[in-house]
């Protein structure tokens, strides 16, 4: 069994490190709490000598110290990012969140996973590319980077604790995956009917988990996804075209679809495009 100590990896590396098609990880425990998020692609993964699991984008899991854990990989297809935290620093963040926040994250008997949401993956994979190409012998950046790290952990933290409010233990594999993939290229331009159909289940029992597991239905994420995608669009393509191309038939249809997210025309978003680039 391996040993990873603070000066090992914390000290080079306090915050966090990009993994990118690693060999496979033996069995190792560290005296360090370890958050892991996979980016892309998948890899299977064993805590305390359980069966090893697979691991999809958008997952999340915590190691805790002295908990031993094994990673391997199926192909050079995976990337995920280690987020460190010494206990020190553990325990002041968990008295911030609440007394006895700490102790209650040491008792626990299940193991800590979760999946992100597209949203909350999104927002961390944003923070977290600003430690890319660091430079950690510059002790000034280093204290507002600290300062980062300390709220980038709260965040990962935050995300068991939404768990435990909401109940949504376990978002079942294949919501999940419909989940990410409404935000893919290849699933904007299909219609709601023609991606319930990918699912293998009826529409109204699609519709039914989305709503339960998202608080959202189904059509409303996917018109926000294509307003958002369209948005690549505006100035190069006319707008009742790309109204037709994402779906809507009337371009009217498409503006009010647009102003929900962004709370104005496409019209409007143009010129603010163009008047933010003179």
């Amino acid at each position: 069994m391996i040993n990873l100590l603070d000066e090992d990896i914390i000290s080079p590396n306090p915050f966090t490190r990009l993994n990118i098609y690693c060999p496979d990880q033996p069995a190792h425990r560290h005296t360090f709490f370890e958050f892991v998020l996979v980016l892309n692609g998948n890899c299977r993964h064993s805590l305390n000598g359980s069966a090893m699991e697979l691991l999809k984008q958008g997952t999340l899991l915590l190691i805790r110290p002295n908990e031993y854990h094994k990673i391997g990989f199926s192909g050079k297809d995976c990337i995920y990012r280690d987020y460190f935290c010494t206990v020190n620093e553990m325990k002041k963040i968990c008295s911030a969140i609440g007394e006895g926040f700490y102790e209650e994250l040491m008792n626990r008997k299940e193991p800590f996973k979760t999946t992100l949401t597209v949203n909350g993956f999104n927002s961390l994979t944003d923070k977290s590319a600003i430690f890319n190409n660091v430079n950690y012998t510059n002790k000034e950046p280093l204290r507002n980077l600290s300062q980062l790290h300390k709220t980038i952990i709260a965040e990962l933290l935050s995300k068991f604790i939404e768990e435990k409010i909401t109940g949504n233990t376990s978002v079942p594999d294949w919501l999940n995956d419909l989940y990410l993939h409404l935000t893919y290229f290849d699933y904007i331009n299909l219609s709601v009917e023609e991606i319930v159909a990918k699912t293998g289940y009826t529409h109204g029992y699609v519709s039914q988990m989305f709503r339960k597991y998202f608080s959202t239905s189904i059509i409303s994420y996917h018109n926000k996804n294509k307003v958002i995608y369209s948005c690549k669009l505006l100035g190069n393509m006319k707008i009742i075209d790309i109204a037709s191309m994402l779906g809507w038939e009337n371009p009217k249809n498409y503006a009010i679809e647009f102003k929900k997210v962004f709370n104005c025309s496409p019209t409007r978003y143009i010129k603010q495009m163009k008047s933010n680039y003179k």
